[in-house]
């Protein structure tokens, strides 16, 4: 009774921003929102259009990428088979059609309120339904005459891991002898931004890692389409095989495919995308980030729109500049705060701070990257990471108080004995735990790059050992050589907010999208041994 009134007044809170909402729903991927209104029903995901049941998008994305092949026998639909695909599909004729979603909540909540042509092209007997995630699927499926990607826009870790030279890779292993790989991305018709032509330059050179032919035909919505054996380069084969098929569509027609393939924005995109100096969209350097960022805020503050920011690589000339200016400016700070030891230890607690907050959006778009399900298990990795600050916390003041004596008195004495031997025990714990710390990040990078370590346990047990370290970098700079802690917890808490404040900000905004998951956590461990050098190096 309690649930049912619940959800009641969420469709009514939700009808704030859907006056014509129908239904609305939270999933393990996202919150599920159906509107209609007359005979069109439009599907929301947080928000965001994801289709509308009255366009032409559908057709569009179809005929376009399936009169590529001259007879897709079998085909497989990654995502968006609610939208219309299917139907279309079956005007093909097609052997078999697997169609793969993702959220199946999602479809079963969307499947009731579909027109009824759509519901029943899905329940034809050529068709099967997996509810899987696409790229686990890839890796145990069969081979396919036509791939269509139906995922939404690369603007998240969820969506973008659709785009990137891994996923474009494995796709192309599961192809038949000259079968083709279909995705749309929304652009503009007639004038690019700096933002939106990197943006599609990077999935383009990703697609061309695992596919020498390719082709884009332009509107506002962009056609790719790939194969490694030769695609039309005209017209002309597609017109005949629409024709000889008898397919029928409101706008995909004879005349408007001969407009795409000679209107003088065909050849340009090509050069555009082939020029475009940019860092291929992956797993580990997702720039589509950085651009759906700017494209974002472009509509906003339109001088933002004509920004260029260039991607760093971690081996280029750029990289090796900015990486030395920074080491310079940190080992600047330190030198001058070593003659503080109030602000030499807010620094560490900072700098701590700021390396956990890095590491732990590191690991999270890591996860969500391999995984897809972030939605679902974000309460659980975050709690691991408070976890772990709970434990760290505890355990070097067990630690700080076993060396030092029992009793406030005598852990007071013990620390202001500097010469004593103790006093050094606590320095070396304090390096030690930052040694700990750079291994842990170590081990973060080569799981990046092999990818040998993503599960939910795997990467809940980092955020854990993550939030241990920070808590007890925190802790043992608030014990060792204080009387009384009560002194330096304020002025340190501050500092620790402060560190992961914009560790938040910069990690996630800027030096991910710039430098990549791999090349961010090994600049933390730098910051470490940085962090190290000032507390050995201590009074």
């Amino acid at each position: 009774m309690v649930s049912t009134k619940a959800h009641s007044l969420d469709i009514r809170t939700a009808r704030w921003n859907h006056p014509d909402l129908i239904d609305t729903r939270d999933t393990p991927y996202g919150r599920i929102t159906v509107r209609s209104l007359l005979s069109q029903v439009s599907v929301f995901e947080n928000d965001a259009l994801c289709f509308e049941t009255e366009g032409t998008s559908a057709e569009e994305f179809v005929h376009l990428a399936a009169l590529q092949h001259p007879d897709p026998e079998s085909v497989l639909i990654l995502g968006g088979g609610a939208e219309g695909l299917i139907n279309e599909l079956q005007k093909y004729a097609p052997r078999r059609i697997d169609y793969v979603e993702l959220n199946g909540a999602m479809l079963d909540m969307v499947l009731q309120h579909l027109p009824s042509v759509t519901v029943q092209s899905m329940s034809a007997d050529n068709v099967r339904t997996i509810i899987e995630d696409p790229r686990r699927f890839l890796e145990s499926a069969g081979l396919y005459d036509l791939i269509l990607v139906a995922m939404p826009e690369p603007m998240s870790g969820q969506t973008n891991r659709f785009y990137t030279r891994e996923f474009f890779e494995r796709c192309a292993k599961k192809l038949n002898a000259g079968g083709v790989l279909a995705f749309r991305l929304k652009s503009a018709e007639n004038l690019w931004t700096p933002q939106l032509r990197q943006r599609t330059a990077g999935i383009y050179q990703a697609l061309k890692t695992a596919f020498a032919h390719i082709t884009v035909l332009p509107g506002v919505t962009n056609i790719f389409a790939a194969s490694n054996s030769p695609l039309p380069s005209g017209p002309d084969p597609l017109i005949s095989r629409l024709r000889h098929r008898a397919i029928s569509a409101r706008l995909i027609i004879p005349e408007y495919i001969h407009y795409l393939y000679t209107n003088d924005r065909f050849a340009r995109i090509h050069n555009i995308l082939e020029n475009e100096k940019v860092i291929t969209n992956s797993d580990n350097h997702p720039i589509c980030y950085q651009y759906a960022l700017m494209i974002w805020l472009s509509k906003f503050y339109p001088v933002i729109a004509f920004v260029v920011l260039k991607p760093v690589t971690g081996n280029g000339l750029g990289f090796l500049l900015i990486s030395g200016l920074t080491g310079l400016i940190i080992a600047a700070v330190f030198i001058v705060v070593r003659g503080s030891d109030s602000l030499r230890r807010a620094l560490i607690v900072a700098m701590a701070g700021f390396i956990g907050m890095v590491m732990e959006t590191v690991l999270i778009l890591h996860y969500q990257t391999k995984s897809g399900v972030l939605y679902r298990d974000i309460g659980l990795l975050l709690t691991a990471f408070m976890v772990g600050l709970a434990l760290g916390a505890w355990t070097v003041e067990r630690w700080m108080s076993r060396f030092s004596g029992s009793g406030d008195r005598g852990r007071a004495a013990d620390y202001h004995v500097k010469s004593h031997g103790k006093g050094t025990v606590h320095r070396r714990m304090g390096a030690w735990l930052l040694i700990g710390f750079s291994v842990l990040i170590l081990v973060v990078v080569i799981d990046i790059k092999t990818g040998i370590r993503t599960g939910i346990f795997s990467i809940a047990s980092m955020l854990a050992v993550t939030g241990f370290f920070v808590a007890g970098i925190f802790a043992h700079t608030s014990l060792h050589g204080i009387a009384d802690q009560r002194r330096v917890v304020s002025a340190l808490y501050s500092a620790d907010l402060i560190g992961g404040c914009i560790g938040s900000l910069v990690g996630a905004l800027f030096m991910i999208p710039i430098f990549g998951l791999s090349i961010t956590s090994g600049l933390m461990i730098v910051l470490t041994l940085l962090c190290m050098i000032i507390i050995t190096g201590g009074r």
